[in-house]
């Protein structure tokens, strides 16, 4: 089950698992702001509920002694616990803030923290007691597209929530959304500083003939220093990568995709360029310079490494450079609440995800440097990734 971070709503609904390819929705339940929350249960998988339920029940505390209790869970009218994170925006971000809730006369913070169970090298009970918490735990954020309280995962038995399964527990697991049965797992990933982007059709109905699944990106030549991503096969010069940033600009969207070109060697950066006429698409290009902040790599806490901003899609449209000619060009669409019926025909909504590629060493001479290029992570070969066994996203 997920706990989810609400203001007064009951729960939340699902999201797009995009991974396999396949056709779902893409939209995400609007939020609100608050410093104060609750946490609501979404059981994962109805197969292991409880009978009552515990869907959509609401976290308080179980007093075990002074200055001691467990988290709990009962109805709405059970006094469920106020919420807060405790910590600057850097803390925040770098999940080493606290959660914490005010309990006591006079008014003391009382955090949450994971006490290991004896016994069991993955289960931990969840403690709400006397003092600031630990760090660690917290609300995603940025950019999992859902609010709920990690580490994951969390199951509720006779001694309170427990941040994995176990035989006396209902488990959590895959997309907190409608529950269901569905794995938890996530492919193994490398690390490496540079990378190519391969193509994931998620709608698979709106697929291309022949695929584009599995193609990887390369680049259109439509100037003097301008180009449009495309894409094409594996032996038709895909485009190698790094993304250009210190460690902090990398966790707060502010580092840049790039790809060195020419002679000597220079930084081409990857820019979205809002198309005449749409309030939603704007292609991509890969111009000389260095490219625009806010796009890069998903991180932790999102499961799976993939380009954001979401959502990508390839357009089969006309280029002017070349009179007129059709491509498959790269895209981004800003769909808000809209689902993927707003992205039109002659598109396929895809993800691009990360494949680990050689960072050659530059040349003398070249324009281009690689000080700042940061290791990120990436897969040894995403056409080789069986997705049915791991989770949706």
């Amino acid at each position: 089950m997920y706990l989810s971070a609400i203001l007064g709503l009951a729960g939340l609904t699902a999201a797009s698992p995009m991974l396999a390819p396949r056709d779902t929705p893409t939209a995400t339940p609007p939020t609100s702001k608050s410093r104060g929350f609750q946490l609501v249960v979404n059981v994962t998988s109805l197969s292991r509920d409880f009978s009552p339920s515990i869907h959509q029940k609401y976290v308080n505390s179980i007093h075990v002694g002074a200055g001691q209790s467990l988290l709990g869970i009962g109805d709405r009218t059970e006094h469920p616990r106020t919420f807060y994170i405790n910590g600057t925006a850097l803390e925040f971000h770098f999940a080493n803030s606290t959660v914490v809730s005010d309990a006591g006369t006079p008014s003391a913070p009382w955090g949450v923290s994971l006490g290991k169970d004896r016994g069991s090298d993955a289960a931990s009970t969840a403690h709400l007691d006397a003092g600031p918490g630990a760090r660690g735990i917290g609300l995603t954020r940025w950019s999992v597209p859902y609010t709920f309280m990690y580490p994951e995962t969390s199951a509720w038995g006779s001694g309170g929530p427990r941040p994995s399964p176990t035989t006396a527990c209902p488990p959590a697991a895959s997309p907190m959304l409608a529950p269901r049965d569905t794995p938890t797992a996530t492919p193994p990933t490398s690390k490496s500083r540079g990378f190519q982007l391969v193509v994931n059709v998620t709608s698979l109905s709106r697929d291309f003939s022949p695929s584009i699944h599995q193609k990887y990106v390369n680049s259109i030549h439509v100037g003097a220093g301008q180009s449009l991503l495309g894409i094409g096969d594996r032996t038709e010069h895909p485009r190698t990568f790094y993304i250009n940033g210190t460690a902090l600009e990398f966790h707060f969207a502010n580092s840049t995709v790039v790809s060195d070109a020419g002679t000597p060697s220079a930084p081409w950066g990857v820019s979205l360029g809002k198309d005449r006429g749409s309030d939603a698409a704007s292609t991509a290009h890969l111009d000389a310079g260095p490219g625009a902040r806010g796009i890069g790599l998903t991180r932790w806490s999102v499961p799976y490494t993939f380009m954001y901003p979401e959502t990508y899609a390839v357009c089969n449209e006309s280029v002017p450079y070349y009179g007129g000619r059709p491509w498959l060009v790269v895209k981004q669409f800003g769909l808000g609440l809209r689902g993927p019926e707003a992205i039109p025909d002659n598109c396929v909504p895809v993800r691009l995800f990360a494949q680990c590629a050689d960072l050659d060493d530059l040349p003398d001479g070249s324009l281009s440097s690689h000080e700042f290029a940061y290791e990120t992570e990436c897969y040894d070969d995403v056409a080789a990734i069986e997705w049915p066994k791991y989770r949706p996203w």
